[in-house]
Parts: C-alpha cells; sequence; structure tokens
C-alpha cells in the first residue's frame, strides 16, 4: 500500500469515527424528554409529562421497545412523523402506542389495591384489555380519576349507563 492510499484509508476512517460519534451524540441528544417539547405539538404532552406521576421516566421506556434495535426503530417511527407533520396530517391523527408490557414492567398489577374493592384489574386484563384502554391519561392529558367510574369515556365503551 503506498503512501496516497494509506492517506486515504485513514481519511475513510477518521471521516467514520466522526460519523459515529455525531450519530451517537445525536440519538442521545434527540432521546431527551426536553427534545421532545422542542416541538410546538409535543410542548403539551411534554408539559403533562412534567406535572405527572411519571416524571422521573423518560419518554422512550414507555414510547420504545427495549435495547438498540427498539431505540433505532422509534428514531425511524419519529421522522414519519415529521414527514407526517410536513404533509400537513393532523397532529391528532399521529398517535404513539404504549403496550401494557411496558406499563407491567415496572407496575405489578397483582399488588396494586384500588379504591373500589369493586374493580379487579385482574378481571378486566382478562378480556384482552391493555392499560392504556383504561389510563390513556395517566402522562398525557387531564389527570384521571382513581376510583374507577363507569361514565368515564373509557369506561362506557363497555359499561352502558
Amino acid at each position: 500500500m503506498n503512501k496516497g492510499q494509506k492517506t486515504l484509508l485513514l481519511i475513510i476512517l477518521i471521516s467514520l469515527v466522526g460519523l459515529g460519534v455525531v450519530g451517537f451524540a445525536s440519538l442521545e441528544y434527540t432521546s431527551r424528554p426536553q427534545f421532545c417539547s422542542s416541538c410546538h405539538e409535543m410542548k403539551p404532552m411534554y408539559e403533562s409529562w412534567a406535572n405527572s406521576s411519571h416524571l422521573t421516566v423518560d419518554c422512550l421506556e414507555c414510547h420504545a421497545e427495549p435495547g438498540f434495535t427498539g431505540l433505532i426503530k422509534t428514531k425511524m417511527g419519529a421522522l414519519r412523523q415529521v414527514a407526517e407533520h410536513f404533509k400537513g396530517v393532523d397532529p391528532a391523527d399521529i398517535v404513539a402506542e404504549v403496550p401494557s408490557e411496558r406499563c407491567t414492567s415496572c407496575h405489578e398489577i397483582e399488588k396494586i389495591k384500588p379504591d373500589n374493592p369493586k374493580f379487579s384489574h385482574q378481571l378486566h386484563l382478562t378480556v384482552n384489555f391493555d392499560c392504556m384502554d383504561c389510563h390513556s391519561r395517566v402522562v398525557h392529558g387531564p389527570e384521571e380519576k382513581k376510583i374507577p367510574d363507569p361514565s368515564r369515556p373509557e369506561c362506557a365503551k363497555c359499561h352502558k349507563k
């Protein structure tokens, strides 16, 4: 290998390392909850999270599958949402899902003792409910009631008055 080839190889290697560092730093920076609030459509979500009982839980703990692959999938989904924003899609139509497995990774359903003894998490889970079917407003939205109320829109889907 001559001197010119070695120099070219060194430049390529340094460029790849630089791209890796910039890529990692970008992933880290865009994974912070504060970054989410930089988008005006996400500001209300950020503010409700900052005032919720989940303040110490980072966005990605709920909104991303675990591991590096989950992080990359989430980042690709976020890029899709940015594209939808620029296409003029209504922000209300851009929905982020949180599967029950993410909730139960911290919350043990068996240990939850609701204020209303007539309510059973176990019973509701046996009919294929997801945590978000009832608790979608815990972090993003007005504070939900602690006692189950069949008149709530979430409950009224199944419990007719």
